[in-house]
């Protein structure tokens, strides 16, 4: 009777209790890569975040200088404006006539010139611009293509978590250890009850905690 009770302290887990442990910490495994892929979208999430601030502030910058260049041309052609009318009034005084036009002409050149040289500038100034901001809106789609795949697949990975550790060990074990844990007290079935529960406490959670923490698009 001693060594029959000896042997019963001494007698290894079976089977499926190592295929629960195992599939329980594989599931735990799974979590936790998720959660660190999550912190790393993230993290990425906030770089490209200060960059787009960083952008932001760099076309600030450039606008105000546009403004500045744009006074300064003012300034210029007013006082080109009224070069002009000076020295045609002295040419009008003096009559000369024929120079008269030929400076008109010279210096309605030079206005021209330095105007197209500075909507050139201005032009080259917005295709760069504009091209910074395309490359940060390709970022963002990028971001929230990724974040929408990380999604979709934690929302997979909890339903058949739910599946496979809920719904199929409670059909498997329904008859067989609900019954016998209303008929008789088993510590296994009352294990495998918990332990379902548990792990769908864990999946709801995360689902939860995943849509609260994804950034709006």
């Amino acid at each position: 009777m001693v060594e029959e009770k000896t042997a019963e302290k001494t007698k290894l887990p079976s089977k499926a209790q190592f295929d629960a442990v195992f599939e329980k910490e594989e599931a735990n495994y799974k979590i936790s890569l998720l959660e660190k892929h999550l912190m790393e979208s993230r993290e990425e999430y906030n770089r490209l975040k200060d960059e787009e601030l960083a952008l932001r502030a760099k076309q600030t910058e450039l606008i105000s200088q546009m403004e500045e260049n744009f006074e300064k041309t003012k300034k210029v052609d007013e006082i080109l404006a009224q070069s002009i009318s000076e020295k045609i009034e002295s040419i009008k005084t003096e009559m000369f006539t024929e120079w008269q036009e030929s400076v008109k002409e010279s210096l309605v050149a030079s206005v021209a010139e330095l105007t197209e040289q500075k909507l050139k500038e201005y032009r080259e100034i917005y295709e760069k611009q504009n091209q910074v901001i395309e490359n940060q809106a390709k970022k963002f789609r990028n971001v929230i293509v990724s974040t929408r795949m990380m999604r979709f697949m934690c929302y997979a990975i909890c339903f058949v978590a739910t599946l496979v550790l809920l719904f199929i060990p409670i059909a498997q074990y329904l008859a067989k250890e609900v019954m016998a844990l209303l008929e008789e007290f088993s510590w296994w079935g009352l294990f495998v009850l918990v332990m379902a529960v548990i792990l769908l406490i864990i999946a709801l959670a995360l689902a939860i905690l995943l849509r609260r923490r994804t950034p709006k698009e």
